[in-house]
């Protein structure tokens, strides 16, 4: 008779990878879904169309901070805080130098009235440039 632990070994294995091709769907299925802010979106609007832009250039090039925290600015000043601090906190974790936007991360949580998150932000930003 063949042991049950050898089977469940089996089974694990062969579960592995439908569990990261389920992960990569549903990542895909992210991605492919249109952002919330671009419903609001005016054309025409010269901030909107800077948005419409931005977003543009950094659904090109992903993994480009810079462009990140750029849209993040955009959308803060469009007032959509929830999506710029996404857009903040994604330059952040692509590049770790990468001190201003979590310095624009604490602006715009100060702005809300959110002072220990803002001040959390602060010392990231601090940590990273010390200058």
């Amino acid at each position: 008779m063949k042991r049950p632990e050898r089977w469940i070994g089996v089974l694990a294995l062969l579960l592995v990878p439908s569990v990261g091709a389920g992960e990569q769907a549903k990542r895909a299925r992210a991605s492919a879904v249109e952002p919330f802010y671009r419903k609001y979106l005016v054309a025409g609007d010269p901030l909107d169309d800077q948005i419409k832009q931005q977003s543009e250039r950094v659904a090109a090039a992903p993994e480009d901070a810079g462009l990140r925290n750029d849209l993040g600015n955009l959308l803060a000043q469009r007032r959509f805080p929830e999506q710029a601090a996404d857009e903040y906190e994604a330059a952040a974790r692509l590049d770790r130098t990468n001190f201003a936007a979590l310095y624009n991360l604490g602006l715009l949580r100060e702005s809300e009235g959110k002072t220990r998150e803002a001040l959390a932000a602060y010392k990231h930003s601090i940590s990273r440039n010390r200058g």
